[in-house]
C-alpha cells in the first residue's frame, strides 16, 4: 500500500510550518536530493541539517546550539554596551580636560578682574577719603576727623602703588605659567578619569591664541600729586574755616536773638505778642515764625511799621484830664515820629553779599528826644508866651501867636505852660517805660534793631572768611577731580592666551578583561577611542568676582587707616558693591559716608563742601565694570580651532573640512562587481518575493523571483505534494506530535532565558545611559567649585532629569583628590520593570547597583596675589 503523498495538516500554521521546513532541506548545502518512497524506496542520503532537523522537528543539538547562540548573543551585546560606556566616557574625560585647562585661563582672568577691582577701588577710596578730610575740615567740629581721613587716603594711595606693582609681577609671572598649569590641570585630569574609565591614554591641550602680550597696570601721576597736596590744603583750610565759622555763629546768634525779641518768644512778651494786645493790627499783618530758618528782619520790619500805624490812627486819651491829654497828644506824636522814622529802614540779606539792614533807633529819654527832630520842631502852640502842648490846652488864653518848639522853650523863648506843664521831659518820657522794661513793644523793637546791627557786623566779617575757605576747598577739589579722571582711565588690561578657548584632544586605548564572560573572551586590547573638546569662558552674571575682598586688609595697610575707624572701609566696601555701577556707584559710596558725619555748622561750609564734591565726582567719566566672573564651557571645536594655529586646531580643522569627504569615500571606491552586488541584495530584499530553485530541462538550474501566496505555499504547487523533479515526490512527515512536545518541553527554558536576557539589556542599556547622562551631569557641575554635599544634590538633580526612570535610584557622592580635584561617584540602583514589588518566598528581589565615578577640576575663584 502506497503511503499518502503527505502528513494531514488541518490548519495554515502547521502547513507554513511544513512549507518552511520543506524549503529548508530542499536548499541544503549538498543541494542533492533523492526521491522518497512508501517503502523498500531509496531513502535520502546523510545531510548535515539533519543534525539540527530531522522528520521529529528540532534536534537537542539544535536547541542547545540556538539557546548558546542567543546567550553568546546577549553577552555580546552587554560587552558591546559597555564598550559604548568606555566611549561615552572618552569623550567626557577629553571634556573635563577641556574645561580643566580653561579653568586655569577662567581663574586668570578673574584675578586679573579682581586686580582691576582693588586697584582702582583702592584709589577711588583713597581719593574720595581725600575729598570728604577737605569736605570735614571746613567744619571745625569735623576737622580732627578730616585730618584722619586725609591721612588714611594718603596712606591708602601709597599703599596702592605698592599693590599696583606686586601685581604687575604676580600677573606677568601667572600668565607666563598660564599653558604649563592648563596643561598639568589636564593632564591630571585625563590620568585620573582614565584609571576610572578602564584603560591608558594620551593627551594634549592648546590654548587659542598661545601667547599673549604683558598685562598693562596702570599708574597715576595725578593721584601721587593730589594724596601730597591735600593733607597741606586741609590745614589751611581749617584755619580758615575755623575763622569763618567763629564770625558765622556770631551773626547766628544775633539774628536768634532778634527772631526771638520779634515772634520767637511768643506767646511771652515779645513784638508779634504786644502788637496784637496793644493795637488793633490783623493777624496777616502780625504773623509769627516758629523757626529762625524761615525768620527774616524784614518780617520784624514789617510788623513794626504795621504796628505804628495801627497806635497812630487808634490813638485817643483814655480820660479828659490835662494830664491824660497831655500824654496822649505825647504818645500820638511818638508814633507819627516812629513812622517817619521807619520808613527810612531796610532789611536786605540774601546771605551770600554782605547784609544791609537798619532799624532806627527810637529815643527812650529826654537826652534822646533831644537828638531828634522832635526836639527842634515848631509843633507845639504859643499863647500868652507860653509853649502849650496841644490845641485845646486849658492854659491858652487868647488867640494862638504861633508855633514853637522844645529847644526854645528850654533857651527861654517861651515859658512853660502853668496848666499842663509842658516841657522837653513830658515828650522824652513818653517811651521811656515801654522801652526799659519787657511789657512794652519798644523794648523789643529796640532789641532787635541792636541784634540786626550785631548780625551785619558779624556776617562783614564770617563772608570774607568763607569766600577764602571756598577758595581754598576749589582748588583742592580741582586737584582730587583730576586724579578721579586720571585713574578712571588707567585699569588693569591683559589678554592671555586662551582668552579664545582651549582645544582639547585625547586618544585612549581601551582594556575589557573584566569583561570576560563564558560566552566568548573579549579581545585584553578592545581597540582605540579618540575624542577632540574644546572649552570657553563665558561671563555668569548672577555672580560678582569682588566678595571678600577686605579681609585682613586693615591689618595690612596698617596706623592711618585703623585711626580713620571703619569709616574708610566702609567706604571701599561700597566702592566695592558699586564698582560695577560706575559714577552712581562712587557718588552713592561718598554720599553714605557723608551722611554719617555732622556737617551742620553756622557757616554753611560743611553742606556746600559737600555738594561740591558730589557735583565734582558726578563730572567724573567712571564707566561701570564687569564684575561677572568667566566661567569654562564646552563649545563647537570648529569655532574655536578657527582662531588658532597650532596643531591641534589645525587637525580639527583637517577633519572639519574633510567629514564630507570621508562619507562619499567608500562609494567612490565601491567596485562594480560589488556594487552589482549590493543592486541585487536589495532586489531580493524587496518585499512580495521569495527565492526558490526550479529545474528547466536537463541538469540546468536557475535561480528565479517568484511571488509568495498569501498561504505562504509558492505558487504553482497544488495540493499536498511538491514535486522536487521529474517522477519524483517527497512525502509529508506523520509524526505531527513532535512540535508539541518540544514547545512544552522548550519554550519555558526560552521564555526564562529570554526573561533573563531582556533584564540585563535593559540593565546594560540603562547603565550605558547612566554612565552618559552622570558624567554630563558632573561635567556641568565642574565649573561651581567644590560644593560639598550641595554640588552632589544638584548633580543627582540633573542626572534624575536626564534620565526620568522610576525603577533607578541614584546617589551621589563627593571628595577631594590631588591638585584640588573632585572626584563624583554616582551610583544607581537597577530594579527590573518586570519585577517591581515581587517576592521569593517572602525576599524581595535585590536591585542590581552600578556607579560610574569622574574626577574633575573645579573652579576656583581668583585671588589678589
Amino acid at each position: 500500500m502506497r503511503e499518502p503523498s503527505h502528513p494531514r495538516r488541518s490548519t495554515p500554521s502547521a502547513r507554513l510550518l511544513y512549507g518552511a521546513r520543506r524549503v529548508f532541506s530542499s536548499h541544503s548545502a549538498l543541494g542533492s536530493h533523492l526521491a522518497c518512497g512508501a517503502s523498500g524506496a531509496p531513502r535520502r542520503a546523510a545531510c548535515p541539517t539533519d543534525l539540527f532537523v530531522d522528520g521529529r522537528g528540532f534536534t537537542t543539538v539544535g536547541a542547545a546550539i540556538a539557546i548558546l547562540l542567543s546567550c553568546t548573543l546577549a553577552f555580546f551585546c552587554l560587552w558591546a554596551a559597555r564598550a559604548q560606556s568606555q566611549a561615552a566616557g572618552v569623550q567626557a574625560a577629553c571634556d573635563a580636560a577641556a574645561l580643566a585647562a580653561q579653568n586655569e585661563v577662567a581663574e586668570f582672568v578673574l584675578s586679573v578682574r579682581v586686580a582691576d577691582a582693588t586697584l582702582l577701588t583702592m584709589s577711588l577710596t583713597g581719593l574720595a577719603a581725600l575729598g570728604v578730610g577737605t569736605v570735614c575740615c571746613c567744619v571745625p567740629a569735623a576737622a580732627p576727623t578730616g585730618a584722619k581721613l586725609l591721612d588714611a587716603g594718603k596712606a591708602v594711595l601709597e599703599k596702592r602703588d605698592d599693590v599696583a606693582r606686586t601685581e604687575k609681577r604676580a600677573l606677568d609671572a601667572a600668565q607666563d605659567a598660564l599653558p604649563v598649569a592648563a596643561q598639568a590641570q589636564a593632564q591630571a585630569v585625563l590620568q585620573e578619569n582614565g584609571t576610572e574609565i578602564g584603560g591608558s591614554g594620551i593627551g594634549y591641550v592648546e590654548l587659542v591664541p598661545a601667547d599673549a602680550p604683558e598685562v598693562s597696570v596702570g599708574f597715576s601721576d595725578a593721584a601721587s600729586e593730589a594724596a601730597q597736596e591735600a593733607p597741606q590744603a586741609g590745614s589751611e583750610i581749617a584755619d580758615a574755616a575755623q575763622a569763618a565759622e567763629e564770625a558765622a555763629q556770631e551773626a547766628s546768634d544775633a539774628r536768634k536773638r532778634a527772631w526771638e525779641h520779634d515772634c520767637g518768644n511768643a506767646p511771652s512778651p515779645c513784638m508779634a505778642e504786644r502788637a496784637s494786645v496793644l493795637s488793633g493790627i490783623t493777624a496777616a499783618e502780625n504773623p509769627i515764625k516758629h523757626s529762625v530758618d524761615t525768620w527774616s528782619f524784614s518780617d520784624a520790619l514789617a510788623r513794626a511799621k504795621a504796628y505804628y500805624a495801627h497806635r497812630a490812627a487808634e490813638e485817643a486819651p483814655f480820660s479828659d484830664s490835662v494830664e491824660e491829654r497831655v500824654r496822649s497828644a505825647m504818645r500820638a506824636k511818638f508814633y507819627e515820629y516812629a513812622l517817619e522814622e521807619l520808613e527810612s529802614a531796610r532789611a536786605v540779606d540774601d546771605g551770600v553779599s554782605p547784609p544791609d539792614i537798619y532799624f532806627p533807633e527810637l529815643f527812650s529819654n529826654t537826652d534822646g528826644m533831644r537828638s531828634t527832630r522832635l526836639y527842634t520842631e515848631k509843633a507845639y502852640p504859643v499863647a500868652g508866651g507860653a509853649l502849650h502842648a496841644y490845641a485845646g490846652c486849658p492854659g491858652i488864653e487868647g488867640a494862638v501867636e504861633g508855633q514853637g518848639s522844645l529847644s526854645e522853650l528850654e533857651s527861654g523863648s517861651y515859658e512853660k505852660c502853668s496848666v499842663c506843664q509842658f516841657d522837653a521831659s513830658t515828650l522824652g518820657k513818653v517811651a521811656s517805660a515801654s522801652t526799659s522794661i519787657d511789657n512794652g513793644f519798644e523794648h523789643h523793637y529796640r532789641e532787635v534793631a541792636r541784634a540786626a546791627e550785631d548780625y551785619c557786623a558779624a556776617q562783614a566779617v564770617a563772608l570774607p572768611a568763607a569766600q577764602e575757605v571756598k577758595d581754598f576747598v576749589d582748588e583742592s577739589l580741582g586737584t582730587i577731580t583730576q586724579a578721579f579722571e586720571d585713574v578712571a582711565a588707567r585699569r588693569v588690561e591683559a589678554y592671555p592666551p586662551g582668552r579664545f578657548g582651549t582645544l582639547a584632544a585625547y586618544a585612549f586605548d581601551a582594556n575589557h578583561a573584566q569583561a570576560d564572560s563564558s560566552f566568548f573572551d573579549a579581545p585584553s586590547d578592545a581597540g582605540s577611542f579618540a575624542a577632540v573638546s574644546s572649552a570657553i569662558m563665558v561671563e555668569n552674571q548672577g555672580e560678582n568676582a569682588l566678595s571678600s575682598l577686605l579681609d585682613g586688609v586693615e591689618e595690612e595697610i596698617g596706623p592711618p587707616l585703623t585711626d580713620a575707624g571703619d569709616a574708610v572701609l566702609g567706604l571701599w566696601g561700597s566702592l566695592l558693591d558699586a564698582y560695577g555701577s560706575g559714577v552712581e556707584g562712587l557718588t552713592d559710596g561718598v554720599s553714605g559716608m557723608l551722611d554719617g558725619i555732622p556737617l551742620a555748622s553756622a557757616s554753611g561750609l560743611g553742606p556746600w563742601a559737600s555738594n561740591a564734591l558730589m557735583e565734582a565726582l558726578e563730572s567724573v567719566g567712571l564707566e561701570p565694570a564687569n564684575t561677572a566672573p568667566a566661567k569654562p564651557v564646552i563649545a563647537n571645536s570648529g569655532h574655536v580651532a578657527a582662531k588658532g594655529d597650532g596643531p591641534v586646531a589645525q587637525a580639527v580643522l583637517a577633519l572639519k573640512e574633510g567629514s564630507s569627504w570621508f562619507r562619499a569615500a567608500p562609494r567612490a571606491f565601491e567596485s562594480p562587481s560589488r556594487r552589482r552586488a549590493r543592486g541585487r541584495c536589495f532586489a531580493m530584499q524587496s518585499p512580495g518575493f521569495s527565492a526558490r530553485r526550479n529545474r528547466l530541462g536537463g541538469n540546468r538550474r536557475v535561480k528565479r523571483c517568484d511571488p509568495v501566496s498569501i498561504t505562504g505555499q509558492p505558487r504553482g504547487m497544488r495540493g499536498p505534494v511538491a514535486r522536487d523533479g521529474p517522477g519524483t515526490i517527497v512525502s509529508a512527515r506523520k509524526n505531527l506530535g513532535q512540535m508539541t512536545v518540544e514547545a512544552a518541553v522548550v519554550l519555558p527554558v526560552m521564555a526564562a532565558i529570554a526573561f533573563i536576557v531582556v533584564n540585563a539589556l535593559i540593565f546594560v542599556g540603562d547603565c550605558t545611559a547612566f554612565d552618559i547622562v552622570a558624567r554630563d551631569a558632573i561635567r556641568l557641575q565642574a565649573d561651581d567649585g567644590f560644593e560639598g554635599a550641595q554640588g552632589a544634590a544638584e548633580v543627582k538633580a540633573r542626572i534624575e532629569e536626564g534620565l526620568a526612570m522610576d525603577h533607578e535610584a541614584v546617589e551621589v557622592s563627593c571628595e577631594r583628590t590631588g591638585l584640588g580635584h573632585v572626584r563624583y561617584t554616582a551610583s544607581t540602583a537597577f530594579s527590573p520593570p518586570f519585577l517591581q514589588g515581587v517576592s521569593v518566598f517572602g525576599i524581595g528581589v535585590p536591585p542590581l547597583e552600578h556607579e560610574v565615578s569622574m574626577t574633575v577640576s573645579p573652579y576656583r575663584k581668583g585671588v589678589v596675589v
